[in-house]
């Protein structure tokens, strides 16, 4: 029995000893268990927070957080790691650079003229569509600019061809102005030949001119000596008429030139029977004598009447004439004879007849005017010469040419320059004319004075 008993306490102390390890095997565990607890509940607080931290309670039912669950599934990649990868893909598609924020994102966008509130593809949709447009204007100007490099082309052909019609033209004209030029060096130094000509004829003339004049002076002088002793012998002669009284046949003396037919009442106008056909001229005058007494000399050997009558109008076969002079106390009778010493109706007057003429006062000269005028010459009794000479009674000039001005030095027409020769040529030749008359002591008429001359104009 004190085998058993002793033998229940051994097991009881064992048994008691085991339970002691047990419960403080128990209590460490539960020490260990309970801090391993506690850390888990830190761990998965912070696991919720930081949970809560990437995705809220109310975001992780979205259709689009669903998605991503079930792509991440499929994947093993983390949601974060996928969200990350397609941030960088977005960042990568959007300007290039994985770590770009959105902040320098948004800046960028708003550089490049992206609008706030519009999305990089609305964007890009538009920018596409303004690229097509733009694709098709400058295709548009592809072809308008084929099209205008054609006409350019084509111009540049043109222009090309009229360069060179151009240049042979102006080659042309080169070889032309060269031979007129020329022509011109050719005619300058003839106008110079004539004019050295001109200026020695003059010089000669000139000279034979005054030797002419001193030996008609001594012609003269000659003349009147034996005018001196014809008037003495005369007046011998006429003495031993009379003492021989054989004086009865015709004195000379008393021969006239025409007799006046009438007078007016006022005695200052009367006509006389000699016209535009017996030679008279404008400005004519003539002495007056009494029938009964004849054409007389005075004492000094001059013929002078009882008045002095100058021609104002005339007709074929009369004139009018007004008295300039009238002796006291005496008057004009029809009868009356009328003489002038130098007159002579048998002479014919010469003309040399240059230039053209206006006879009506048109404005327009003409070729037709000039044959009246050569006309009215011969109808009046004159006669047409063909050169200008010391028998040359009158010189006809007509209307007097412009000296043209000097030709610019573009002016390269052959006609133009022509007639601006012809011209210049008329004008030399009207002038050497005047000079030529003037040398040889030839009156110089112009077209108002030759028509008077010829009793054209009526007073």
């Amino acid at each position: 029995m004190a085998t058993r008993t002793q033998g229940s306490v051994t097991a009881y102390a064992v048994s008691l000893a085991l339970f002691v390890i047990l419960f403080v095997f128990s209590f460490i565990l539960a020490i260990v268990f309970k801090t391993q607890v506690t850390g888990a509940q830190l761990q998965a607080k912070e696991a919720a927070e930081e949970l809560t931290s990437l995705i809220k309670p109310n975001e992780r039912n979205r259709p689009e957080v669903l998605e991503m669950k079930v792509k991440h599934s499929s994947t093993g990649t983390s949601m974060i790691g996928q969200l990350l990868a397609e941030t960088a893909q977005l960042k990568q598609l959007i300007n290039a650079s994985p770590r770009s924020t959105p902040e320098a994102i948004k800046s960028e966008a708003a550089a490049a003229g992206v609008e706030l509130g519009q999305t990089l593809i609305a964007q890009i949709r538009s920018l596409r569509a303004e690229k097509v447009y733009a694709d098709q204007l400058v295709d548009q100007y592809k072809t308008e600019l084929d099209a205008y490099t054609k006409q350019l082309t084509e111009v540049e052909a043109q222009k090309t061809s009229k360069s060179q019609e151009h240049e042979k033209t102006i080659n042309q004209l080169n070889t032309t102005l060269t031979s007129l030029q020329e022509d011109v060096n050719a005619y300058r130094s003839q106008v110079d030949t004539q004019r050295k000509q001109l200026e020695k004829q003059f010089v000669d003339v000139r000279a034979q001119t005054q030797q002419s004049v001193n030996d008609l002076r001594s012609i003269i002088e000659q003349k009147d000596q034996q005018i001196d002793a014809q008037r003495k012998r005369l007046e011998e002669l006429t003495g031993e008429l009379a003492s021989t009284g054989k004086g009865d046949g015709p004195d000379l003396t008393r021969q006239s030139d025409g007799i006046i037919t009438s007078t007016l009442a006022d005695d200052s106008l009367v006509y006389i029977d000699r016209g535009r056909a017996d030679q008279i001229v404008l400005g004519m005058t003539f002495e007056v004598f009494d029938e009964e007494s004849g054409v007389v000399i005075d004492e000094f050997g001059s013929v002078r009447g009882k008045a002095t009558i100058e021609v104002i109008r005339m007709s074929d076969r009369s004139s009018l004439t007004r008295v300039v002079r009238l002796e006291h106390r005496q008057r004009l009778d029809e009868g009356d004879l009328i003489a002038n010493v130098v007159y002579d109706p048998n002479i014919p007057y010469k003309f040399y007849v240059f230039g053209e003429f206006d006879i009506d006062t048109t404005g327009q000269v003409t070729a037709t005017d000039r044959r009246r005028v050569e006309t009215m010459i011969t109808q009046w009794g004159g006669q047409l010469v063909s050169k200008l000479s010391y028998n040359t009674d009158f010189l006809v000039l007509g209307q007097e040419p412009d000296l043209p001005e000097p030709l610019p030095d573009n002016v390269f027409d052959p006609t133009v320059i022509e007639r601006h020769a012809a011209k210049h040529r008329k004008y030399e030749a009207y002038q050497t004319l005047i000079t030529q008359a003037k040398a040889l002591s030839i009156p110089i008429l112009n077209q108002n004075r030759f028509l008077a001359l010829v009793g054209y104009y009526q007073r």
